[in-house]
C-alpha cells in the first residue's frame, strides 16, 4: 500500500509542471479574447460614431476615471469590467474586487489616435490595444487596427527587419 501511495506521489509531482503549463496557456487564451473583445466593440464604437476613435484622456493621477470612461464609451457594444481585466494580473493581485468604483482599473491600454475620420484605421498595423504589462513572458500583448494580435517581442522584431 505504502508502494502505491510513493508512487502516485511521484507521478502527481512530475504531472504538476504540465498543469501548470495548461493553466497559464488557459489564461493567455482568456487575455486573448478579451482583446479580441474589446477590438470588436471599439470597431462597432468606431462604425457609429463617424470612423472617429474615442477621446478618452489618460492622466496617471486618474486612473480611475480613465478606465470608466473606456467603460462607458464600450459598454453599449457589449463589453464588461471582466473584458478590462488581464487574469494573470487579477490572480496575481489576488483578486481584488475590481468592480468598486474605487478599485476600477483596466490592464489594456487603448491607443490613441486624432479625432479624423479614420484615423484609426490609416494604418493596419497600428496597436488599438495594448496590455499594461508581460503578464504572459512572450511582451505585451497588443491587438492591431487590422485585427490581428502579435506580442511585444514579435512587434520589435518587425520593426526592427530591414524595409
Amino acid at each position: 500500500m505504502m508502494v502505491v501511495i510513493v508512487i502516485i506521489a511521484i507521478l502527481a509531482v512530475l504531472t504538476f509542471p504540465v498543469f501548470q503549463w495548461y493553466r497559464e496557456r488557459a489564461q493567455k487564451i482568456a487575455c486573448q479574447e478579451n482583446l479580441k473583445g474589446l477590438y470588436v466593440a471599439a470597431s462597432a464604437y468606431v462604425n457609429a460614431n463617424g470612423d472617429k476613435w474615442p477621446q478618452i484622456v489618460f492622466d496617471t493621477e486618474k486612473e480611475a476615471e480613465y478606465a470608466d470612461g473606456w467603460m462607458e464609451v464600450l459598454a453599449p457594444f457589449g463589453i464588461g469590467w471582466s473584458n478590462f481585466i488581464c487574469p494573470v494580473v487579477q490572480t496575481g493581485l489576488k483578486n481584488p474586487n475590481y468592480i468598486e468604483p474605487s478599485k476600477h482599473r483596466i490592464d489594456y491600454m487603448g491607443g490613441v489616435f486624432a479625432d479624423q475620420p479614420g484615423s484609426c484605421r490609416k494604418w493596419p498595423k497600428q496597436p488599438w490595444f495594448v496590455e499594461r504589462q508581460d503578464s504572459h513572458g512572450t511582451g505585451n500583448l497588443i491587438i492591431l487596427a487590422d485585427g490581428s494580435m502579435i506580442d511585444l517581442n514579435q512587434a520589435q522584431a518587425l520593426g526592427s527587419q530591414p524595409q
